[in-house]
């Protein structure tokens, strides 16, 4: 076959682009559609945003759920108690106190004792305070259950308030609560060690109880304390 020159040179041109256009060729078809892959990402962006969403509302009635299931606040003890110590192993008769409690309810879902004074109460007539108060200060938590603990330390009671031997009591205790009855009682145990008239411990023997008073009128017609849990 006969080529002119222009021909010939068209033929040259075209086997000069060839190797380009078959490159060209295999990059449109081998990259995606770029229209495609946006539209692709905007669906998984839409489904992620969906998810979060979803995860949003669950949160928000999770909280609300919780809200409105919130434990009804502590009622305050604050006041006048008449309050007994009771050790079955060493004491006959229950050794009693007039007891004010003060509190801080500032925050009611973290209310606290401040202060617990005990003036002991004569054996001979319980609407007598005899010998020296014992003042505790400080900052003791009262448990949404209603439990406290106070740690009054070592303490001492004239012995005109023991009712066994006469003598003046020496302890180093704490006390251990229970609120009850709306406020009106709240009892437990006694931790430490007895230190005179003689040492013993008293943690496996010794409770108390106290019920709110209006104060030292009500005690006279009161008979003995409670001095343990009702």
């Amino acid at each position: 076959m006969i080529f002119s020159n222009s021909h010939k040179e068209i033929l040259a041109t075209m086997k000069a682009f060839l190797p380009v256009f078959l490159i060209c060729s295999m990059m449109l078809t081998a990259c995606p559609d770029p229209e495609a892959t946006f539209n692709n990402f905007q669906n998984r962006a839409s489904v992620i945003d969906h998810q979060i969403r979803d995860q949003q509302i669950v949160d928000m009635m999770v909280e609300t759920s919780m809200t409105d299931m919130d434990v009804e606040p502590i009622c305050d003890i604050k006041g006048t108690f008449y309050l007994g110590l009771y050790s079955s192993q060493f004491v006959i008769r229950t050794i009693a106190f007039l007891a004010d409690v003060e509190t801080d309810y500032t925050n009611t879902e973290m209310p606290k004792i401040t202060k617990l004074t005990l003036n002991p109460l004569s054996c001979a007539d319980r609407s007598q305070i005899v010998g020296t108060p014992i003042v505790i200060e400080g900052s003791f938590p009262i448990g949404t259950d209603g439990k406290f603990e106070i740690p009054l330390g070592e303490v001492a009671v004239v012995g005109e308030a023991n009712c066994q031997s006469g003598r003046e009591i020496k302890a180093d205790i704490s006390l251990k609560a229970q609120i009850k009855e709306d406020c009106n009682i709240y009892c437990g145990t006694i931790g430490g060690n007895l230190i005179a008239p003689f040492v013993a411990d008293l943690s496996t023997s010794a409770v108390f109880g106290a019920t709110k008073v209006t104060g030292i009128e009500e005690v006279e017609a009161m008979s003995q304390p409670i001095h343990e849990c009702p």
